[in-house]
């Protein structure tokens, strides 16, 4: 769910977002603490610090990387395409 939430073009989250952005906002963060509380306490003991540092920075990395890849398409089609007029 927390992934359907992302206001991309091609995603649920942006519908819901371009409806009503209070509705957009009033789900997102439940629905992310949700999936970060289950992701993350999946055992009887609260994880350690150290094995919960990393995951921000791995999360944040891999998104860089993703947004770098869609913005490289998006640029690389918007240059291929032949230029309408």
């Amino acid at each position: 769910m927390l992934f359907a939430l992302i206001p991309m073009h091609f995603m649920d989250g942006f519908k819901l977002r371009t409806w009503s952005r209070a509705a957009w906002w009033a789900l997102w963060p439940p629905v992310a603490f949700a999936f970060g509380y289950l992701t993350l306490l999946t055992t009887d003991d609260p994880p350690a610090l150290t094995e919960v540092g990393p995951m921000p920075a791995l999360f944040l990395s891999f998104a860089a990387i993703s947004v770098a890849t869609w913005a490289y398409a998006r640029w690389r089609l918007r240059h291929l395409l032949p230029q309408s007029q």
